[in-house]
């Protein structure tokens, strides 16, 4: 299995607080089952530039990758991690410099975080231009948080017609509120990636085989095989068999 979305770089962002807490979610993971997992530490460029995001991450990712060495070193097997951000919607985004940095390294795969509002025509646009403009990729982040709040659904359509992948929270199959639109976008036939969207390891721990195994539930193992498909087939070459 492969976690598309975790917040498990240590001191970057609300995830992980150290070192100490990162070994603890890489633990989690890799008693799941979970072989990869993708590093999204949040970006807000109202916050800070891609330049001074990156620096942090690389010395977030290197703290991280010293927990890796000593968990295999310990006799542990702990996931692969690979580096990419969760970046949040601006206006103007598809027009922005330097967002090919931000992609999930060494592919074109930008995860973006949409607004918390009513979707409009600009935000339609942004996302389009992110795809034409920028030549990348598009992947939307925990889309069914946001179904709630798109009370008019025709840009909601609009951008679910675009060529994206959507990725949905393992945590979302275990929740009454959540089951009902995970089972609507699962059976819309986008192409659907899981991620964990995990930050800490008391109220938001990895929960890949358990979501994992409620979508089993809900839909059938096809579906859930389908999800570990794609997700295979967009970090083909990407991942290295025990790393």
């Amino acid at each position: 299995m492969i976690d598309f979305h975790a917040h498990i770089l240590p001191g970057i962002d609300d995830g992980s607080r150290d070192r100490e807490e990162t070994g603890q979610l890489l633990e989690a993971e890799a008693e799941q089952g979970v072989e990869a997992v993708v590093a999204t530490p949040h970006f807000y460029a109202h916050h800070t530039t891609p330049g001074r995001f990156l620096e942090k991450r690389e010395l977030s990712f290197q703290r991280l990758q010293e927990v890796r060495t000593r968990m295999k070193d310990e006799g542990g097997a702990p996931p692969e991690v690979l580096k990419a951000a969760e970046v949040f919607y601006f206006p103007g985004i598809g027009q922005a410099e330097r967002l090919k940095d931000l992609t999930l390294e060494g592919t074109d795969l930008l995860l973006l975080e949409m607004p918390f509002c009513q979707w409009d025509a600009g935000v339609l646009e942004d996302v389009r231009e992110i795809m034409d403009r920028q030549r990348l990729r598009v992947i939307l982040v925990h889309l069914e948080r946001f179904y709630p709040i798109q009370k008019k659904k025709d840009i909601w359509e609009e951008v679910l017609n675009l060529p994206v992948i959507i990725q949905l929270n393992t945590g979302s199959f275990l929740e009454w509120r959540g089951k009902r639109v995970c089972r609507k976008l699962m059976q819309s036939g986008l192409p659907v990636l899981l991620g964990t969207d995990c930050h800490n390891m008391k109220n938001r721990k990895p929960d890949m085989a358990e979501g994992r195994r409620a979508l089993a539930k809900m839909l059938g193992e096809a579906a859930a095989e389908r999800t570990e498909k794609l997700a295979g087939e967009l970090l083909a070459g990407r991942l290295q068999t025990g790393t």
